[in-house]
């Protein structure tokens, strides 16, 4: 029932975001404050319905957007997970034709997430406009994101970029019959400390804490957990041992 809209400028300016429904304004707000990123919260969305919105800047006009709700239970849904892009602009125009309204992407949607949000603009945003600014997106940390600068800042590199639920690395959703369980399978400075008596990978980890009580805590349907590097996996060195071990006893 709700959405965040969040948007870029190429220089610090006011905005105003304007949403529609049929073609009748069913939201509007004005930022004064001049940044160059700002994000929008829409609450109390129809579900199962088509929404337009428009950010005008500076009193400008940007294209449309458009995004869908989640549908009630026992609808179906289209929802495209996909991965390891790193600035493949055909992918995202594949998805956007495909129709789906939810889009997931696995990790690895950058080759540097750490050198900063020119990287993020040139090797995502820019090739990916198009979609993103019609689909319900979200997205997961892999290896290339943490590369570039230690992990805590690369963390924050990545969290900047977006507006996810939780800790915004691993969280949880619920979409129609769907949850959605993200984890991050690079996980670094999650590492507890030594006081604590517990390992990044162990059942005991901040991150396995969470997942197993999320993960037992929901009555959906349909469960999915996405994270980056798989369980198994017929490349070599392709697949995580420590992921598989911890986690594949939970699944």
């Amino acid at each position: 029932k709700s959405v965040w809209i969040c948007w870029n400028a190429d220089k610090p300016c006011s905005a105003k975001l304007v949403v529609m429904q049929a073609d009748q304004v069913s939201f509007q707000k004005s930022i004064d404050t001049a940044e160059e990123r700002q994000e929008v919260l829409i609450e109390g969305l129809q579900p199962q319905t088509w929404y337009d919105y428009q950010v005008q800047l500076d009193g400008g006009e940007t294209q449309r957007g458009r995004f869908f709700t989640a549908p009630t239970p026992g609808q179906p849904m289209l929802v495209a997970l996909w991965g390891d892009s790193r600035s493949n602009p055909e992918v995202a125009e594949l998805i956007r034709k495909s129709g789906a309204a939810l889009t997931i992407h696995t990790g690895d949607i950058v080759r540097q997430g750490g050198s900063g949000p020119q990287t993020w603009t040139k090797e995502f945003f820019d090739p990916a406009r198009d979609l993103l600014r019609n689909i319900v997106f979200y997205a997961v940390m892999g290896n290339h994101e943490y590369s570039g600068q230690p992990a805590s800042e690369a963390q924050q590199t990545f969290v900047d970029q977006f507006h996810q639920p939780g800790n915004e690395r691993y969280y949880s959703f619920d979409y129609g019959d769907i949850h959605f369980c993200i984890l991050d399978s690079d996980l670094e400075s999650d590492t507890p400390t030594k006081q604590s008596g517990s390992e990044p990978w162990s059942v005991q980890s901040p991150q396995y804490l969470w997942a197993k009580n999320d993960l037992l805590s929901s009555k959906a349907k349909w469960k999915i957990v996405a994270f980056h590097k798989p369980l198994y996996c017929s490349g070599h060195s392709r697949s995580s041992r420590e992921m598989r071990l911890t986690y594949a006893p939970l699944f």
